[in-house]
């Protein structure tokens, strides 16, 4: 109640949240304070800003999830402060069940890898898709780009830039078949370790850097954006600016990918 009073004094439209009746009772600003739970905000969105301090202490770790589904609902950003294990809490509060500051982060923020197959083809772009990469304003993610190029010549040219691996691949005339295997180590990479999305980006596609951002609200099994037909009209809606999450991919194996289709209609006709 009081930092919402104080704020208002400062011209601020600040509302308070607050569970318990008794602090609802006595509050310095009982016309602002409603009470209720952050699990199920009794407010509509349109908020600018939505601050808690010392409130996810206190919150089940099963619940976590709902509560910032509801924080981000009613507000644009987010600005929390919560104590972590090695902090230096006050006696009274140090029989709280507390996390590590990368729990945290995976709460609000799950990992994301985003990667990408590469041939020395698609050359033209990618130091653009490196600075693109680099720039994503998403806070969690790491990156790889799984090489298929005939030679080594490529991912040494590239490889002190963004993280990448090599695999020999067939280079026949139809390159859907190393496209599938590099698809393939990447899905094995993503389930394999603690990821929550995998963001396929495809090395020439540029997106602007807030793209993650956008697409991870979804909170889908499949989210993807379409983006401009190069040299042609109409938009292409592959899966070459998608975001995945483990249930959609544990269930869809690149290696069973008809070299025919390639990965794309493949997976969109098996999904």
């Amino acid at each position: 109640g009081y930092l919402v009073k104080t704020l208002r004094e400062k011209g601020c439209d600040a509302w308070g949240l607050e569970i318990s009746e008794y602090a609802i009772q006595n509050s310095c600003d009982l016309e602002h304070v409603r009470l209720g739970d952050v699990r199920d905000i009794p407010f509509a969105s349109g908020f600018d800003v939505i601050h808690s301090q010392g409130l996810w202490e206190y919150i089940p770790d099963n619940d976590v999830q709902k509560a910032i589904t509801e924080c981000r609902r009613v507000g644009k950003f987010q600005e929390h402060n919560y104590d972590t294990i090695g902090c230096d809490n006050p006696p009274e509060h140090q029989k709280l069940p507390l996390h590590t500051t990368d729990w945290w982060l995976n709460q609000w923020y799950p990992k994301v890898l985003v990667a990408c197959p590469n041939h020395e083809c698609k050359e033209y772009s990618f130091q653009e898709w490196i600075n693109c990469v680099k720039n994503l304003t998403y806070p969690n993610y790491e990156i790889l780009v799984v090489d298929n190029s005939p030679s080594l010549d490529f991912i040494n040219r590239w490889k002190d830039q963004i993280p990448m691996i090599h695999i020999k691949s067939d280079q026949s005339e139809n390159p859907n078949i190393r496209i599938n295997q590099s698809m393939e180590v990447l899905r094995r990479k993503f389930i394999e370790e603690n990821f929550v999305y995998w963001f396929n980006l495809e090395s020439d596609v540029i997106v602007p850097s807030n793209a993650l951002d956008l697409l991870i609200i979804h909170q889908a099994d499949w989210v993807a954006h379409a983006y401009p037909n190069r040299g042609a009209l109409g938009l292409i809606q592959g899966i070459g600016c998608s975001l995945f999450n483990r249930k959609i991919m544990q269930e869809n194996s690149f290696e069973y990918a008809s070299p025919a289709s390639g990965p794309d209609a493949w997976f969109w006709e098996k999904v």
